[in-house]
Protein backbone atom coordinates (compact mmCIF):
# COMPACT_ATOMS: atom_id res chain seq x y z
CA UNK A 1 0.00 0.00 0.00
CA UNK A 2 2.96 2.32 1.02
CA UNK A 3 4.91 1.62 -2.40
CA UNK A 4 1.05 2.57 -4.22
CA UNK A 5 1.28 5.68 -2.67
CA UNK A 6 4.69 6.46 -3.30
CA UNK A 7 4.11 5.81 -6.99
CA UNK A 8 0.93 8.04 -6.85
CA UNK A 9 2.95 11.04 -5.29
CA UNK A 10 5.94 10.54 -7.66
CA UNK A 11 3.76 11.08 -11.17
CA UNK A 12 1.66 14.03 -9.21
CA UNK A 13 4.89 15.53 -8.29
CA UNK A 14 6.70 14.76 -12.04
CA UNK A 15 3.56 16.38 -13.42
CA UNK A 16 3.37 19.49 -11.41
CA UNK A 17 7.10 20.06 -12.36
CA UNK A 18 6.51 19.67 -16.12
CA UNK A 19 3.43 21.96 -15.42
CA UNK A 20 5.49 24.40 -13.71
CA UNK A 21 8.36 24.50 -15.82
CA UNK A 22 5.72 25.19 -19.06
CA UNK A 23 4.38 27.92 -16.68
CA UNK A 24 7.44 29.73 -16.19
CA UNK A 25 7.77 29.98 -20.00
CA UNK A 26 4.43 31.47 -19.57
CA UNK A 27 3.57 28.74 -22.32
CA UNK A 28 0.44 27.39 -20.31
CA UNK A 29 -0.78 31.33 -20.02
CA UNK A 30 -0.41 31.32 -24.21
CA UNK A 31 -3.69 32.50 -25.59
CA UNK A 32 -3.25 29.94 -28.32
CA UNK A 33 -3.60 27.21 -25.69
CA UNK A 34 -3.54 26.37 -21.68
CA UNK A 35 -2.10 22.99 -20.71
CA UNK A 36 -4.95 21.20 -19.07
CA UNK A 37 -4.59 19.96 -15.26
CA UNK A 38 -5.12 16.08 -15.30
CA UNK A 39 -7.48 14.81 -12.76
CA UNK A 40 -5.46 12.40 -10.77
CA UNK A 41 -7.53 10.31 -8.22
CA UNK A 42 -6.44 10.22 -4.57
CA UNK A 43 -6.08 6.90 -2.40
CA UNK A 44 -8.97 6.32 0.59
CA UNK A 45 -7.32 5.58 3.81
CA UNK A 46 -6.91 1.95 3.77
CA UNK A 47 -7.58 0.81 0.55
CA UNK A 48 -6.08 -2.34 -0.20
CA UNK A 49 -2.97 -3.37 -2.27
CA UNK A 50 -5.09 -5.64 -4.92
CA UNK A 51 -8.48 -4.52 -4.29
CA UNK A 52 -10.49 -3.14 -7.11
CA UNK A 53 -10.83 0.52 -6.22
CA UNK A 54 -6.85 0.43 -6.22
CA UNK A 55 -6.70 -0.94 -9.70
CA UNK A 56 -8.64 1.31 -11.15
CA UNK A 57 -6.90 3.93 -9.14
CA UNK A 58 -4.06 2.87 -11.31
CA UNK A 59 -5.55 2.72 -14.50
CA UNK A 60 -6.87 6.18 -13.80
CA UNK A 61 -3.29 7.51 -13.08
CA UNK A 62 -2.10 6.15 -16.23
CA UNK A 63 -4.90 7.93 -18.17
CA UNK A 64 -4.56 10.67 -16.66
CA UNK A 65 -1.01 10.91 -17.30
CA UNK A 66 -1.33 9.74 -21.23
CA UNK A 67 -4.24 12.18 -21.53
CA UNK A 68 -2.01 15.26 -20.45
CA UNK A 69 1.16 14.17 -21.72
CA UNK A 70 -1.58 14.07 -25.03
CA UNK A 71 -2.73 17.47 -24.36
CA UNK A 72 0.43 18.88 -23.71
CA UNK A 73 2.10 17.77 -26.74
CA UNK A 74 -0.78 19.30 -29.63
CA UNK A 75 -0.76 22.25 -27.56
CA UNK A 76 2.86 22.81 -28.35
CA UNK A 77 2.57 21.77 -32.19
CA UNK A 78 -0.18 24.26 -32.32
CA UNK A 79 2.14 26.86 -30.77
CA UNK A 80 4.92 26.07 -33.21
CA UNK A 81 3.15 26.23 -36.12
CA UNK A 82 0.84 29.57 -34.94
CA UNK A 83 4.52 31.15 -34.55
CA UNK A 84 5.44 30.25 -37.83
CA UNK A 85 2.71 31.84 -39.92
CA UNK A 86 0.07 28.93 -39.83
CA UNK A 87 -3.54 29.71 -39.03
CA UNK A 88 -4.63 28.68 -35.19
CA UNK A 89 -6.88 26.89 -33.51
CA UNK A 90 -9.80 25.49 -35.84
CA UNK A 91 -7.80 26.03 -39.04
CA UNK A 92 -5.25 23.44 -38.27
CA UNK A 93 -8.19 20.92 -38.19
CA UNK A 94 -9.79 22.31 -41.01
CA UNK A 95 -6.40 22.17 -42.93
CA UNK A 96 -5.87 18.52 -41.56
CA UNK A 97 -9.27 17.15 -42.91
CA UNK A 98 -9.59 19.48 -46.56
CA UNK A 99 -5.81 19.99 -47.54
CA UNK A 100 -7.41 21.96 -50.42
CA UNK A 101 -7.85 25.02 -48.95
CA UNK A 102 -6.99 26.87 -51.89
CA UNK A 103 -10.41 26.70 -52.83
CA UNK A 104 -11.17 29.85 -50.47
CA UNK A 105 -8.79 31.28 -52.17
CA UNK A 106 -9.85 34.35 -55.32
CA UNK A 107 -8.19 34.05 -58.66
CA UNK A 108 -5.70 36.49 -58.24
CA UNK A 109 -4.47 35.30 -55.23
CA UNK A 110 -4.13 31.82 -56.63
CA UNK A 111 -2.53 33.77 -59.63
CA UNK A 112 0.13 35.64 -56.80
CA UNK A 113 0.91 31.88 -55.00
CA UNK A 114 1.59 30.46 -58.62
CA UNK A 115 -1.42 28.25 -57.89
CA UNK A 116 -4.24 27.00 -60.68
CA UNK A 117 -7.47 28.90 -61.16
CA UNK A 118 -8.78 26.26 -63.65
CA UNK A 119 -11.77 26.85 -65.17
CA UNK A 120 -11.80 30.49 -65.04
CA UNK A 121 -10.31 33.19 -67.55
CA UNK A 122 -7.95 34.94 -66.11
CA UNK A 123 -6.14 31.83 -64.10
CA UNK A 124 -2.89 29.91 -65.62
CA UNK A 125 -1.11 26.72 -64.50
CA UNK A 126 2.65 27.64 -63.64
CA UNK A 127 3.61 26.13 -66.83
CA UNK A 128 1.14 27.94 -69.01
CA UNK A 129 2.16 31.06 -67.84
CA UNK A 130 5.87 30.14 -69.06
CA UNK A 131 4.14 29.07 -72.05
CA UNK A 132 2.72 32.46 -73.01
CA UNK A 133 5.79 34.00 -72.17
CA UNK A 134 7.66 32.47 -74.33
CA UNK A 135 5.10 32.52 -77.08
CA UNK A 136 4.56 36.25 -76.54
CA UNK A 137 8.27 36.58 -77.23
CA UNK A 138 8.55 34.22 -79.96
CA UNK A 139 6.14 36.73 -81.67
CA UNK A 140 7.84 39.64 -80.67
CA UNK A 141 11.17 38.76 -82.69
CA UNK A 142 9.64 37.11 -85.50
CA UNK A 143 7.59 40.61 -86.08
CA UNK A 144 10.75 42.69 -85.69
CA UNK A 145 12.32 40.16 -88.49
CA UNK A 146 9.37 40.94 -90.64
CA UNK A 147 10.16 44.75 -90.67
CA UNK A 148 14.11 43.78 -90.68
CA UNK A 149 12.87 41.90 -93.96
CA UNK A 150 10.70 45.07 -95.29
CA UNK A 151 11.15 45.58 -98.66
CA UNK A 152 9.84 48.95 -98.96
CA UNK A 153 11.84 50.43 -95.44
CA UNK A 154 13.87 47.21 -93.93
CA UNK A 155 15.16 47.56 -90.25
CA UNK A 156 18.89 47.85 -89.57
CA UNK A 157 18.64 45.90 -86.33
CA UNK A 158 17.53 43.77 -83.62
CA UNK A 159 17.08 43.00 -80.34
CA UNK A 160 18.90 40.34 -78.35
CA UNK A 161 18.57 40.17 -74.56
CA UNK A 162 18.65 43.45 -74.29
CA UNK A 163 21.09 44.45 -76.58
CA UNK A 164 20.06 46.40 -79.69
CA UNK A 165 22.33 44.75 -82.92
CA UNK A 166 23.21 46.51 -85.98
CA UNK A 167 23.11 45.09 -89.13
CA UNK A 168 26.77 44.52 -91.16
CA UNK A 169 27.63 44.74 -94.72
CA UNK A 170 27.58 41.58 -96.87
CA UNK A 171 24.49 39.51 -96.89
CA UNK A 172 22.13 39.97 -99.99
CA UNK A 173 18.72 41.88 -100.13
CA UNK A 174 17.11 38.62 -100.39
CA UNK A 175 16.70 35.94 -97.75
CA UNK A 176 20.16 36.62 -95.74
CA UNK A 177 21.01 39.02 -92.76
CA UNK A 178 24.37 39.56 -91.44
CA UNK A 179 24.95 41.35 -87.78
CA UNK A 180 27.95 42.36 -86.09
CA UNK A 181 28.04 40.22 -82.73
CA UNK A 182 31.38 41.05 -81.24
CA UNK A 183 29.13 41.76 -77.85
CA UNK A 184 27.03 38.37 -77.60
CA UNK A 185 28.04 35.52 -76.66
CA UNK A 186 27.26 32.31 -77.80
CA UNK A 187 24.66 31.11 -75.11
CA UNK A 188 23.38 34.54 -76.10
CA UNK A 189 22.74 33.31 -79.69
CA UNK A 190 21.62 30.27 -78.48
CA UNK A 191 18.86 31.70 -76.58
CA UNK A 192 17.89 34.03 -79.38
CA UNK A 193 17.22 30.92 -81.50
CA UNK A 194 15.15 29.22 -78.83
CA UNK A 195 12.97 32.37 -78.12
CA UNK A 196 12.16 31.88 -82.39
CA UNK A 197 11.33 28.45 -81.69
CA UNK A 198 9.52 29.03 -78.18
CA UNK A 199 10.74 25.71 -77.64
CA UNK A 200 14.62 24.05 -76.71
CA UNK A 201 15.95 22.95 -79.43
CA UNK A 202 17.24 19.28 -80.23
CA UNK A 203 20.82 18.67 -80.63
CA UNK A 204 22.11 17.01 -83.97
CA UNK A 205 25.40 17.21 -83.64
CA UNK A 206 27.87 19.22 -82.60
CA UNK A 207 27.46 22.54 -83.80
CA UNK A 208 23.79 21.90 -85.20
CA UNK A 209 20.75 22.19 -83.09
CA UNK A 210 17.10 22.41 -84.42
CA UNK A 211 13.33 22.86 -83.85
CA UNK A 212 10.61 21.93 -85.47
CA UNK A 213 7.12 24.33 -84.72
CA UNK A 214 3.67 23.49 -84.71
CA UNK A 215 2.96 25.20 -87.57
CA UNK A 216 5.06 23.88 -89.48
CA UNK A 217 7.88 26.15 -89.41
CA UNK A 218 11.69 24.66 -88.98
CA UNK A 219 13.91 26.33 -86.93
CA UNK A 220 18.36 25.50 -86.73
CA UNK A 221 21.17 26.66 -85.17
CA UNK A 222 24.61 25.71 -86.79
CA UNK A 223 28.14 27.28 -86.63
CA UNK A 224 28.80 25.44 -89.93
CA UNK A 225 28.23 27.90 -92.93
CA UNK A 226 29.71 26.98 -96.50
CA UNK A 227 29.90 31.51 -96.99
CA UNK A 228 32.04 31.44 -93.14
CA UNK A 229 34.90 32.63 -95.13
CA UNK A 230 32.82 35.35 -96.89
CA UNK A 231 30.10 36.60 -94.16
CA UNK A 232 32.76 35.58 -91.49
CA UNK A 233 29.87 34.28 -89.55
CA UNK A 234 29.66 32.10 -86.49
CA UNK A 235 26.28 31.46 -86.07
CA UNK A 236 23.42 30.94 -88.45
CA UNK A 237 19.90 31.16 -87.69
CA UNK A 238 17.84 29.20 -90.19
CA UNK A 239 14.21 30.01 -90.50
CA UNK A 240 11.97 27.84 -93.25
CA UNK A 241 8.43 27.44 -93.95
CA UNK A 242 7.21 30.36 -91.28
CA UNK A 243 4.11 32.05 -91.99
CA UNK A 244 4.72 35.61 -90.57
CA UNK A 245 7.96 35.46 -93.62
CA UNK A 246 6.08 34.17 -96.01
CA UNK A 247 3.53 37.12 -95.28
CA UNK A 248 6.12 39.47 -95.94
CA UNK A 249 7.81 37.95 -98.94
CA UNK A 250 7.17 34.38 -100.45
CA UNK A 251 10.57 33.11 -101.18
CA UNK A 252 11.25 33.91 -97.11
CA UNK A 253 8.48 31.54 -96.16
CA UNK A 254 11.02 29.29 -97.64
CA UNK A 255 14.24 29.87 -96.55
CA UNK A 256 15.57 32.85 -94.33
CA UNK A 257 18.77 33.50 -92.86
CA UNK A 258 20.39 35.44 -90.02
CA UNK A 259 24.19 35.21 -89.67
CA UNK A 260 26.04 36.24 -86.64
CA UNK A 261 29.94 37.80 -87.59
CA UNK A 262 32.51 37.56 -84.73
Amino acid sequence: MLEIKRQHKSITDKIQFNLNELNKLKIAQSSVFAVPTPNVPTLSHGVGLNTQATQTANSNIVKGVENTLGNIRDGLAETFDCSFGMNCSNDLDKAAKNPNMGMELSNSEKAKLGGSTSGTPDGWEPEDEEHARHKEQQQKNFEELARVYDKDSPSQTITIDGQTIKQGVGGNRYSTRIYDSQNLTGQQIYNYAEQLAAQPLTKVKDGIYTAKLTDGTMITLRSVSSSAAQTGARWTVQIRNNPTLRQVENGLGRNAEIKFRQ
